[in-house]
């Protein structure tokens, strides 16, 4: 089946008189033209609805007499009661799209529109008479909405000039957006509650501050605030802009992005929400900063600290009839975390920051390629856990994150750690940190991997040494936590599927073009944690799973010098040099298994609980919503599940369909969509 994606265009000739049509292709020639007459035009991608095994769909009218913009909520769902109750050219005239308004219907009277807005639930639909290809007014018929009672206190103006900017921006927003998800997004509200309580923290803190005698580290930590502000007024902006455009009256609410200029993107905001929202869920039934103030800070264990004689061992492998360390012990839920804000970006690609996380605008056109799935979002994601567990370990809060006293005390206990030749017992927590510690030292001195033991001068560490080598490395230490979190957590440690999905999507990101040895020597000792093997046998069998992952990528053309390059590298001499970067990371990776797998966690995520690229399996089918029968799935509870499952379609080499646009398309409708199948859509 080829392409069937199809584009709403609407050009203002003169002010409030547009033209309305239909192309099948994206409106370059249209967007020429515009330029050349001055005229604004706006546009954005539909997709039929309801497809025929190997047949394409017939084409829409270029001009339609009428549509009807459905604001379904979860149009998945929506789409499927309507189904039974359409005849044959309504199935053909019903498209489905990105923005808000989810489902259109073409030449579709007014009465019909509203009877089908009644069966499925939907709060408001949006209808146009088209006369001669010229919109004529539209007409907007919404439900009341029931009036809101928890309407959060307002921010208060504070005197500072500063503060009082922020104060306003993000009052502003928030107002914005609490009108907006009474609408379209009603779940999403009591973030909106937890934002303006955590602006309304920061400004406490930041008055408190100005308080005190003006010094070089209260500058630092009034700054640190205004940092957090800066980033948080500017997230809800986005929010804002993203999420809200394309309501009705859908002309006079365009869209930022140009291509999606007409209906937005809403649609395509709820589905990474939902996705991020169904992660985070997750996580708070365990608080990992929590278990390691009030747990790991107590309980005295062993934690090994020569990274030359490490050998692993079954206490590190992954075990089903034993509990995780990280589940024993008391109710430690995270009921106060800040729900992460949503957005795509042009600029950051996919990224993870204190308030926010951003998916790459490439997702709006082909999420269904590897590069830019949404299961980069789940890494992102990962990097907020990890945040938590080492301000815990390490201390870092809105004061100084290095300060003198702080690095003096973790010096030396780091020390008497280190050169203890006993192994003896410490506490948990402070165990932990060392084992961060002792891997960045690694990674300062490489030679720390060899097979002989240093002199007693050379296990010398001095406190500059000390704390110069985890501000160098603490970035690769972190990504190692990341990786093991994804790899645990959202892959279910499916080694092979883990490794398709990131080579596969880092032949279009520059740094692991940029520095492949570090990337090889990450993924290695990830897909290495839980065997418990020694560290040459489990170098030696990552090696063999990447090397098969690379052939099977590449056997369903996905093809890169990268491939080439990570092949050299496992070949000598850098076979050797490689091994000496993996040590390391294995070792550090095997502490974070012990002490950070949690099957408490992992059971509120639905994933690939088996290889998917075994033979026989059927598990890439078998949570598929299907592109040909609505509803087949009942409830469709985790978009974690549902995109392995799209994207090992496509690591399989197939795809039920080679529209990328409408695939996206419908990845993100399915997900957006999640919930239960048996209530109704608002």
């Amino acid at each position: 089946m080829g392409r069937f994606t199809y584009y709403l265009i609407l050009t203002e000739e003169a002010p409030a008189q547009f033209k309305v049509k239909i192309e099948s292709d994206v409106p370059l020639v249209t967007l020429h033209s515009a330029m050349e007459s001055q005229a604004d035009v706006r546009y954005s991608p539909i997709l039929p609805a309801y497809l025929v095994p190997n047949e394409t769909p017939p084409s829409p009218p270029s001009t339609p007499n009428t549509i009807a913009f459905l604001f379904a909520a979860r149009p998945y769902q929506a789409l499927g009661r309507l189904k039974p109750d359409l005849t044959l050219a309504e199935i053909e005239a019903t498209f489905f799209t990105e923005g808000l308004a989810s489902i259109i219907i073409l030449n579709c009277g007014l009465e019909r529109a509203l009877a089908l807005k009644a069966l499925i639930g939907c709060s408001t639909v949006e209808f146009w008479s088209v006369r001669d290809g010229r919109l004529e007014t539209p007409s907007v018929h919404s439900d009341p909405q029931p009036r809101t009672e928890n309407v959060p206190p307002a921010l208060e103006a504070t005197r500072d000039d500063v503060l009082d900017v922020y104060i306003e921006q993000i009052s502003a927003s928030v107002t914005t957006l609490w009108t907006s998800y009474g609408v379209y997004f009603p779940e999403e509200r009591p973030t909106l509650i937890r934002i303006l309580q955590l602006t309304k923290d920061l400004i406490a803190r930041h008055i408190e501050l100005s308080k005190d005698k003006a010094s070089i580290v209260k500058l630092r930590q009034s700054n640190a605030i205004i940092s957090a502000l800066v980033e948080i007024s500017a997230s809800l902006s986005y929010s804002v802009t993203q999420g809200t455009s394309g309501a009705v009256p859908i002309v006079s609410n365009r869209s930022p992005f140009p291509h999606h200029s007409l209906l937005g993107i809403g649609g395509e905001i709820r589905a990474l929400t939902k996705f991020v929202r169904y992660v985070e869920s997750a996580f708070k039934r365990r608080s990992a900063a929590s278990i390691i103030d009030k747990q790991y800070s107590t309980k005295n264990v062993p934690v090994p600290h020569s990274i030359a004689k490490y050998e692993s061992g079954p206490e590190y492998a992954f075990a089903p009839s034993v509990a995780e360390e990280f589940d024993c012990g008391g109710e430690f839920r995270d009921d106060e975390d800040v729900p992460l804000l949503v957005q795509f970006s042009l600029r950051h690609g996919f990224k993870e920051s204190k308030f926010s996380i951003t998916a790459a605008s490439e997702s709006l056109t082909a999420e269904s390629l590897p590069a830019w799935t949404l299961m980069t979002l789940s890494h992102e994601m990962m990097h907020s856990r990890v945040r938590d567990i080492f301000q815990a370990l390490f201390g870092t809060t809105w004061e100084d994150d290095d300060s003198p006293s702080q690095w003096d005390g973790f010096y030396q206990h780091f020390n008497q750690w280190y050169r203890d030749e006993q192994g003896s017992a410490v506490a948990l927590a402070a165990g932990i940190r060392n084992a961060v510690m002792n891997f960045c030292l690694a990674m300062e001195r490489e030679a720390a991997v060899g097979k002989v033991s240093r002199s007693d001068s050379e296990r010398q560490v001095s406190r500059a040494e000390f704390l110069n080598a985890y501000l160098k490395h603490k970035r690769l230490a972190t990504e190692i936590f990341v990786h093991f979190h994804d790899f645990y957590f959202a892959y279910a440690a499916q080694s092979k599927l883990y490794v398709m999905s990131l080579w596969a999507s880092w032949t279009t990101v520059a740094a692991p073009v940029a520095r492949p040895l570090e990337y090889l020597a990450r993924t290695l000792a990830t897909i290495s944690s839980g065997t418990g093997t020694a560290p040459r046998a489990a170098f030696e069998g990552a090696a063999e799973i990447l090397e098969e992952a690379l052939d099977s990528l590449e056997s369903v053309g996905f093809k890169s010098a990268l491939f080439a390059e990570v092949r050299r590298l496992l070949k000598e001499p850098d076979r050797e040099r490689c091994f000496a970067r993996f040590k390391p990371a294995y070792y550090l990776i095997d502490q974070v298994r012990r002490y950070f797998a949690s099957r408490s966690v992992a059971s509120a995520i639905d994933r690939l609980e088996t290889d998917p690229f075994a033979d026989g399996s059927t598990i890439a089918t078998e949570y598929a919503a299907s592109v040909y029968v609505f509803g087949d799935v009942g409830k469709v509870v985790s978009p974690i599940r549902y995109s392995l499952n799209a994207l090992v379609r496509q690591l399989s080499g197939e795809p039920a369909i080679g529209d990328l646009q409408w695939l996206t398309a419908w990845n993100s409708m399915v997900i957006s969509s999640a919930g239960d199948e048996s209530s109704v859509d608002t």
